[in-house]
């Protein structure tokens, strides 16, 4: 069975819950001096359950200082759950890759949540 990774690509510490599982902090991007830390690993399986990444619709919550930005992933074909997949957390982005391609995820941020986050009031 592959696995899910998520790569923390600020340069500030951040937290992942996936699919309402277990905080997972994640230091921050730093390459003079390169960490395990930077990087966690979830499952990959054919339904989405709390820690593991499943195909359909996830829910990716990542907190970068204070505010939280809520992601709705969703992975179908081309993607497998026999090869590993990563994302890289920017500051406002996550990007997926499936070994070799991008093919297969969809990814989009709450607008609700991003409102909240710019202190906007009345969304």
């Amino acid at each position: 069975m592959a696995d899910t990774y998520f790569l923390n690509g600020t340069v500030s510490g951040i937290q992942i819950v996936l699919n309402g599982g277990a905080s997972r902090s994640l230091s921050p991007l730093d390459l003079q001096n390169a960490s395990l830390d930077m990087t966690t690993k979830f499952g990959l399986a054919a339904a989405p359950r709390v820690d593991v990444l499943g195909f359909g619709e996830n829910e990716v919550r990542v907190t970068i200082g204070g505010p939280t930005y809520i992601y709705d992933v969703f992975v179908s074909a081309p993607v497998t759950n026999v090869l590993d997949v990563q994302f890289i957390v920017y500051e406002n982005d996550i990007q997926p890759k499936n070994t070799t391609q991008t093919d297969g995820f969809e990814i989009r941020r709450r607008q609700a949540d991003m409102a909240a986050a710019q202190g906007v009031s009345g969304v």
